[in-house]
């Protein structure tokens, strides 16, 4: 009880900011919060500007940048991107510039479940 538990990450994780930063994250070791995944309603990390289109096939309009449920493990903001901005200053960065407002004020995001893998403890089987 009360040792950090952590995640590495084995796929590109979903999310709003571009390919090339999310991919920054695969290989990583991060701490989460919980050792359990939990399923939750997220919203975009950028500010709030959905993008419509009209679906070619359907002819559908949709909005994009609305809430998703997802099933992740929840991680503390200002540790993951210290650990990124390590292996990959310039995705770091581009989450410093465009997501100011999660940054320094010990807020949480979650990375899907699919592209995690817990690690176990020292005192757990594999």
């Amino acid at each position: 009880m009360g040792s950090e538990r952590y995640v590495r990450i084995i796929a590109t994780p979903l999310g709003d900011a571009p390919e090339w930063v999310r991919r920054g994250w695969v290989g990583l070791e991060l701490p989460v919060l919980d050792p359990e995944p939990i399923t939750t309603q997220t919203s975009s990390v950028l500010p709030v500007t959905p993008t419509t289109s009209i679906d070619p096939v359907t002819g559908v309009f949709r909005i994009f940048n609305g809430p998703k449920i997802v099933t992740g493990y929840l991680a503390p903001v200002d540790a993951c991107i210290a650990i990124l901005a390590d292996a990959h200053p310039k995705a770091a960065e581009w989450w410093r510039l465009n997501t100011p407002h999660l940054l320094n004020c010990g807020k949480s995001w979650i990375f899907d479940e699919s592209a995690c893998q817990l690690i176990p403890l020292a005192s757990e089987p594999d």
